[in-house]
């Protein structure tokens, strides 16, 4: 300033010009280390994501992934702002799939919104691979919206899923990109199967044909030696589509493709364990026994349960699968009876599962001990009708089957009562399959054999007028 002062610009502008200098090393060093410090903040927050996401912790995932794209501006680095863009929506998408109702559609909806902001950047001519891999992510979670929504607007997503897929296809080619194109193939298949079930006929045994095309182009790649768990993915996978067409095709034809249905879960399930894979093991084992009951292989879904029951002790499905199995159409008493008491013993307080060990009681003659459990269970006043009911019809066939006939008009008097309280459409859902088997072939139940299978024929009846006309009269 006092160079200035004596109007020496020549100086000042110098000593000016070396403290600007100073300064500017002084800024680009801030900006570097601004640089690197922001790198550093963006990739821990990209790890925390990733780390969240393998624990399955999608929320606090998708948190940290947003905390790292607040820190990147598209303008300056707009590949890295995509690639994080690409990961919010894979959390979003992981979010959606395991919500509900209004949730589940947000997080599925965020998700496609990132994911097409992501493809503003990735674009195929610049960023080809990341495109095409962004195209199958966003497939995939169009199909998962579609087959959460109605007939039109679901529809429509499905379309717009193999359209994405289609054009994956197109860089993720099998000679340059074979994993990718593979896994992409097997992506596109379940799309086209899911379309196939849901337009049905003609139309629909097409796409399950090209459904089950693309899981076995897939498979070409995707070999049991190699990558034996993608192998084992796409094998349950195509077992679906197989039962599928089998369920749509019907006849000899139809269980043809069931038993090929089977094959293929029987070769996933070589790899997708309860030891190694759960998760995949269960619901690979959930649809090969809707594939046996599909072909009425009762005692091999029978067995399928209890196989699911020996690793999942409180898989209610399974139990009352296998129980329904062993009663009511293999007729097979003391199994049913004693899986029955495995799972009462550890849930008293199930009145369904104690009306079950109940009916199983009396079909293996243990006619005391059913009445136990009648009287307990007809002595709750909130007990359902549908339960209800039932248990009144097997009281009386095991009060005369120690001879007590002498109690049995009051019973089904009562009986005759509840049913009339019941509105005018009220049907039992309640199988009596097995009951009327045994009933028509114990030795102790014979002289009341017809009029006991006449009351359980009359219980099947549809609606409640129908039911009481077929009752008839008491037993006297």
């Amino acid at each position: 300033m006092h160079r200035l002062c004596q109007k020496n610009f020549g100086g000042a502008g110098e000593l000016l010009r070396e403290a600007a200098e100073g300064k500017a090393k002084q800024l680009a060093k801030v900006r570097k280390e601004l640089e690197q410090l922001t790198e550093e903040t963006v990739n821990s927050f990209r790890l925390a994501g990733d780390a969240h996401s393998n624990n399955y912790a999608f929320d606090e995932a998708l948190i940290a992934y947003e905390q790292a794209l607040a820190c990147v501006l598209r303008e300056i680095t707009p590949h890295l702002w995509a690639v994080i863009m690409v990961q919010v929506g894979r959390a979003c998408h992981e979010l959606g799939v395991r919500a509900e109702g209004a949730a589940l559609h947000y997080h599925l909806s965020a998700a496609v919104e990132a994911y097409r902001r992501a493809l503003k950047v990735q674009t195929r001519r610049y960023l080809p691979q990341d495109w095409a891999r962004t195209q199958a992510y966003l497939g995939t979670t169009l199909r998962e919206q579609g087959v959460r929504m109605g007939e039109e607007a679901g529809g429509r997503l499905l379309e717009q899923s193999v359209e994405a897929y289609r054009r994956a296809l197109k860089v993720q080619t099998r000679w340059h990109l074979p994993q990718d194109w593979a896994r992409t193939q097997a992506h596109l298949g379940t799309t086209l199967r899911e379309q196939g079930v849901r337009m049905g006929g003609e139309a629909g045994g097409r796409l399950l044909e090209q459904s089950v095309e693309a899981y076995r182009q897939a498979l070409e790649v995707q070999t049991r030696r190699d990558f034996p768990q993608d192998w084992a993915w796409t094998q349950s996978h195509l077992g679906i589509a197989l039962r599928e067409q089998g369920m749509q095709a019907g006849g000899e034809a139809g269980r043809q493709l069931l038993g090929k249905a089977i094959a293929a879960y029987q070769g996933a399930l070589e790899i997708h364990t309860p030891e190694t894979l759960p998760w995949h093991w269960n619901q690979t084992q959930h649809h090969l026994i809707q594939t046996w009951l599909a072909l009425e292989d009762w005692p091999a879904a029978a067995t399928g349960f209890v196989r699911l029951l020996e690793i999942y002790p409180d898989d209610a499905e399974a139990y009352y699968g296998a129980s329904m199995l062993y009663h009511e159409k293999l007729f097979a008493f003391e199994e049913a009876f004693s899986l029955s008491r495995r799972w009462f013993a550890s849930r008293p307080e199930d009145l369904e599962a104690r009306g079950q060990l109940a009916e199983q009681c009396f079909t293996t003659g243990r006619f005391a001990e059913a009445i136990e459990h009648f009287a307990e269970l007809l002595a709750n006043p909130e007990i359902n009708p549908q339960i209800k009911i039932p248990l009144q019809a097997f009281e009386i066939a095991a009060l005369l089957g120690l001879n007590q006939k002498v109690a049995v008009p009051e019973k089904f008097e009562q009986l005759c009562m509840a049913i009339a309280h019941q509105s005018g459409n009220f049907v039992l859902e309640w199988a009596f399959a097995g009951s009327k088997y045994f009933i028509a072939r114990n030795e102790r139940l014979m002289p009341y054999r017809e009029w006991l299978l006449a009351l359980f024929i009359a219980l099947e009846a549809p609606g409640r007028d129908a039911i009481l006309n077929r009752l008839g009269e008491d037993i006297r």
